[in-house]
């Protein structure tokens, strides 16, 4: 078979550039590869190569049994590479942008051709060797790497029986090591140094030295970077206990003691010596010592350390259906316009807004007193606050305009109802302004910028509001648009773009206002009717109930502490 048929028939599998490869499965290749085969994961189907994290894959040899077949093909595992590349990343510099940067798993992705140079070695060896990036994916002309970050790769064969083994080759280097080790350092070594395996590593010699020593030869890779999943770790299987070294880490940071077992570890090369170890150390703390002496290392300090936690927002909604109410921590209802325009449907178009809607009321000018949503799993949500001698308690949850509309259908409405009472000793005046804006948003951090306030309430224009009978009016784009229906024994007063609800208390009055807020515009008499009959105790209790019904149905998680 010719050289050119059998590169016609590869598709392509993990790019990396391959070098030549000895038949001796425990020597490096004769190009001075280094085979991480011996690390794949057991248990893969027959042809196929897994790994517990993505390697660099720059190619491969692929040993058959007999002649090699006539067509032969290498896939790769692909998913979030090379868009995502991790050598890339700045851990240090932003380890939050670090910390969110996806990584392949094992269960997404898909099985990706690759571009591959390939020749016969000899009657039954086959060296692969993977393409620059580009000719697979032209548009990543500025990242023409010769490997594939992968976590699997797949031999296309006619009989994978027929694969008499494969090596693996990756970008880093290969590199080795002499490790001298010294038992009794510091206090006696309980038996001896059983078994030492590595991974990514292969101890080559192992010869036993005078006293309680040994010196052991590994070979292993130097790492091309430090998340190609390329570094050599060394095990050491005591009588007692079992510990492993880092090799890169061996190198860059010196000897290991392992001081509870009195065990030395150092590159051989490394003329320090255990005496002079200590020597040299003395005195240093570990650490576990370090952390252990600060103060939030105990219950009481950490749980006293911690900063006071700044209030968020909550979520009122309704099982199964898209329009959900961001309650504000601050009191204020957003309605999210993403709800309804991220996909398009009837209630699309009833959004009457450019943006997200907020009503605004100001409760964050007062004391907020307590926050306290409802337990779970009920959707419900109480603030308390004060202005001088009038507190006012916010109650709040979302409930269907009609109950009876299939699930997922319908208009769900915020009911928000808002009850004074002066607790001083002589007349006071409760007073609840109520604004709104068609193009806000919701509250966000106090970094977020100067478009909201040092209170985080958004500075955008408000829209000019108006009271028709029990509705709350605003224009928008030329439309009249009812916002919000109230009822209560409040009388409402235009000021400004706002509407401010003010009564007179005497000491120990009370009064109520109730906002039923439509998450789409209700332009129809029929719906206005049912809205106007929305009671707020009977639709209380069914949305408690529904809540209550709709958790009942799931799993329960019981933890004793």
């Amino acid at each position: 078979m010719s050289t050119r048929r059998l590169l016609t028939a590869l598709l392509a599998g993990v790019a990396l550039l391959v070098r030549s490869a000895s038949a001796d499965p425990d020597t490096a290749t004769a190009s001075g590869g280094f085979d991480i085969a011996p690390f794949a994961l057991p248990g893969a189907a027959p042809g196929e190569y897994w790994f517990e994290e993505p390697r660099d894959i720059t190619g491969l040899e692929v040993l058959f049994r007999g002649p090699p077949p006539d067509s032969l093909a290498v896939r790769y595992r692909r998913n979030t590479w090379p868009q995502a590349r991790l050598e890339t990343a700045r851990p240090i510099e932003d380890p939050c942008g670090f910390g969110w940067m996806p990584i392949d798993d094992w269960f997404n992705g898909r099985w990706q051709p690759a571009a591959v140079d390939a020749r016969r070695a000899d009657s039954n060896r086959v060296l692969v060797a993977f393409r620059g990036l580009t000719a697979e994916s032209p548009e990543q002309s500025g990242y023409d790497v010769p490997y594939r970050r992968t976590l699997g790769l797949r031999l296309d064969v006619p009989d994978p029986g027929a694969i008499a083994g494969v090596r693996i080759f990756t970008a880093s280097p290969p590199a080795t090591s002499r490790l001298r080790v010294e038992l009794d350092a510091g206090c006696r070594t309980p038996g001896r140094v059983g078994a030492v395996r590595g991974h990514n590593a292969r101890v080559t010699d192992r010869t036993e030295g005078p006293g309680r020593t040994l010196e052991l030869a590994v070979s292993h890779m130097r790492p091309a970077h430090p998340y190609g999943g390329d570094e050599g770790l060394v095990t050491f299987a005591l009588d007692e206990d079992t510990f492993t070294v880092s090799l890169p880490a061996l190198a860059e940071q010196g000897p290991v003691w392992y001081a509870e077992q009195g065990v030395y570890v150092a590159l051989a090369d490394d003329t320090t010596s255990f005496a002079g170890y200590r020597g040299r150390t003395a005195g240093a703390k570990t650490l576990d010592q370090r952390v252990r002496e600060r103060r939030e290392q105990t219950c009481a300090g950490a749980r006293n350390g911690q900063p006071r936690p700044h209030p968020v927002s909550t979520n009122l909604g309704w099982p199964h259906h898209r329009h959900r109410f961001r309650l504000e921590a601050n009191g204020d209802l957003v309605l999210h316009r993403w709800n309804v325009t991220s996909l398009p449907a009837p209630d699309t178009a009833r959004f009457l807004a450019d943006g997200d809607a907020r009503l605004f009321f100001g409760l964050e000018r007062r004391a907020i007193l307590a926050r306290v949503p409802d337990p779970a799993p009920v959707l419900a949500y109480g603030i308390t606050a004060c202005d001088g001698d009038v507190v006012v308690e916010q109650r709040s949850f979302a409930a269907p305009l009609d109950p009876a509309a299939p699930a997922g259908t319908g208009v769900i409405v915020a009911l928000v109802r808002f009850r004074f009472e002066n607790r001083g000793t002589a007349p006071a005046v409760a007073e609840l302004p109520v604004a709104y804006s068609h193009r806000s948003g919701r509250s966000e951090n106090a970094y977020a910028g100067e478009w909201q306030d040092d209170r985080l309430v958004p500075r955008g224009e408000r829209d000019s509001l108006s009271v028709a009978g029990a509705l709350l009016l605003s224009r928008w784009h030329g439309r009249t648009v009812m916002r919000a229906r109230w009822e209560g024994g409040m009388a409402p007063e235009a000021r400004g773009r706002e509407v401010v609800f003010r009564r007179r208390l005497p000491p120990g009055g009370r009064c109520e206002l109730l906002l039923k807020v439509p998450f789409v515009a209700l332009e129809e008499p029929r719906e206005l009717a049912v809205l106007a009959g929305l009671r707020f105790a009977r639709a209380e209790r069914a949305m408690a109930g529904t809540w209550r019904r709709e958790a009942g149905r799931g799993a329960t998680l019981w933890c004793p502490q």
